[in-house]
């Protein structure tokens, strides 16, 4: 049986909320530290970015199987 993420409150919240903290805006107006040369906030975007891909895939993979699958 197939399903679908949109029948899922709970993952698209999580997914609301990743692609929120993608944006860095917690960094705005002030002096960004750094890491390994590169701008804090650069490593908080790159990260909230490969969780939000993580759980897009994750989703896709539980959600979306079709019946030829099982």
């Amino acid at each position: 049986m197939s399903d679908e993420p949109r029948r899922h409150p709970l993952y698209l919240a999580l997914l609301g909320l990743c692609a929120l903290a993608t944006s860095p805006y917690l960094f705005a107006g002030r002096a960004a530290g750094r890491v390994a040369g590169l701008p804090l906030w650069l490593w908080w975007s790159a990260g909230c970015t490969l969780a939000l891909s993580a759980l897009i895939a994750w989703g896709v993979h539980r959600y979306w199987r079709s019946d030829d699958d099982a």
